[in-house]
């Protein structure tokens, strides 16, 4: 990659190719906000990574506790009222799994 840039304790990361110019706006531990210039089509953009550790629904949770709506609102509104989208994988549909075995086995789709 052409640049790469981390937020204060490494935990998240960015990689950009040529042609991109990246500032850091604000981080900190839990999240990095950059202001991203496309540099051929002269239009910029800001883009926010976070490190939260929450899921928004229950579909983004197997097994374990139950999601409850109170545990998932300070996110849901977040993501609301900043306008955010969520970034969808390709592959599995859970980034997260506790490394236990059978009915003690948890996977989550961590934001």
């Amino acid at each position: 990659m052409h640049f790469a840039k981390a937020n204060c304790n490494g935990k998240i990361w960015l990689f950009v190719k040529e042609g991109y110019q990246v500032d850091i706006v604000v981080y900190s531990t839990q999240q990095i906000m950059l202001k991203i210039h496309d540099t051929h089509l002269d239009k910029a953009f800001h883009i926010i990574g976070g490190d939260l550790n929450m899921v928004l629904n229950e579909e983004e949770k197997i097994n374990g506790n139950p999601v409850h709506p109170d545990d998932t609102e300070e996110l849901a509104n977040c993501t609301r009222s900043g306008n955010l989208i969520e970034v969808y994988y390709k592959c599995s549909s859970f980034n997260w799994w506790n490394g236990r075995a059978a009915e003690d086995c948890i996977f989550e789709r961590l934001d």
